[in-house]
């Protein structure tokens, strides 16, 4: 489940500036996130989403 949210919006909830909101949209849209730590993410958000 990937859900988008515009850069104003990223901005509002992270309290940072939208310009920066942009840096990083970008930067993930350029980038590749390593397996090790894909999995690390993924572990996670599975604990945050399903708490034990």
């Amino acid at each position: 489940m990937k859900e988008v949210y515009d850069a104003h919006t990223i901005a509002f909830l992270t309290k940072i500036s939208k310009r920066l909101a942009e840096e990083y949209i970008d930067i993930q849209a350029h980038s590749t996130i390593i397996p090790s730590r894909k999995n690390e993410l993924d572990t996670l958000l599975i604990k945050t989403v399903n708490p034990i």
